[in-house]
């Protein structure tokens, strides 16, 4: 104890409450727990996303044409979109039933296999959707295999945009998939953390800014999009809530059947 113990008594602890008071230990370690899963919730994110950018590149490159994303639409969603949805979860809440899990081994890394493993496969399926969404935009408009692409026509800014738009709302759902790596986005709720929504809604308005505002079109070489475009870049983004929620369910029921069977 902090106030009443002895100087015999703290020289001798491991742990000295500043105010005498055992629950302090509770907050102490609930605080760490979300500190911790925070940690790993932006670096999923952030992890994830920039996999499904590089996919999307390096894609085009193999194929020798244009790639679906120019240095400045990367920029853009790098600075413009990334950034505040990452830091939203960083100060995420804590998930419910945080202090009944087991503690961790304290030579556990973040980095484990399973981690690893799940920010690959997502990363590589949102980088599958934005190439997918490309190739549709181009073929859509005529292209055909094997035709030259300008990086300067019209058919190449559409489709570009296209990619960099489904790219962005792909990245949002993801936001939400990364507050928990076992529960569904529905047990974690959407209002409870009101800084994520907010970084949303900033990150939304840049991405209509940039592709429907005539005046960023010129600067960040876009195209506005038609109505229809539009749902079917919102529909094809939440194809990986659909494969999260999925997973979620799987490792939830191993958990469920490794307890009856532990008891």
């Amino acid at each position: 104890m902090g106030i009443t113990g002895t100087d015999v008594s703290k020289e001798a602890s491991n742990m000295i409450l500043a105010d005498d008071s055992f629950s302090t230990i509770i907050n102490a370690v609930r605080e760490g727990r979300t500190i911790y899963q925070n940690l790993k919730k932006f670096v999923f994110y952030i992890f994830s996303c920039n996999i499904g950018e590089l996919f999307t590149v390096f894609t085009a490159i193999i194929l020798g044409i244009p790639a679906p994303l120019t240095a400045i639409l990367i920029l853009s969603v790098d600075i413009g979109t990334d950034v505040l949805p990452a830091l939203a979860l960083g100060v995420d809440v804590s998930e419910k039933g945080i202090m009944s899990q087991p503690p961790r081994n304290p030579k556990a890394k973040i980095m484990d296999r399973a981690f690893i493993w799940r920010f690959l496969y997502v990363g590589l399926f949102i980088g599958a959707i934005t190439v997918g969404a490309y190739f549709w935009s181009l073929f859509s408009q005529g292209w055909q295999w094997g035709m030259v692409l300008d990086a300067d026509s019209a058919m190449y800014v559409k489709s570009s945009t296209f990619a960099f738009a489904i790219l962005v709302l792909i990245q949002m759902v993801n936001a939400y998939n990364s507050r928990s790596d076992r529960k569904s986005v529905f047990q974690m709720g959407f209002l409870n953390n009101l800084w994520l929504l907010g970084a949303i809604t900033i990150s939304l308005l840049v991405v209509y800014l940039l592709v429907e505002v005539p005046f960023f079109n010129e600067w960040v070489h876009t195209a506005p999009l038609e109505w229809y475009e539009w749902f079917v870049i919102i529909g094809a983004s939440f194809g990986i809530l659909l494969v999260e929620e999925v997973r979620k369910a799987v490792v939830r029921l191993r958990y469920v059947h490794k307890s009856k069977s532990s008891a």
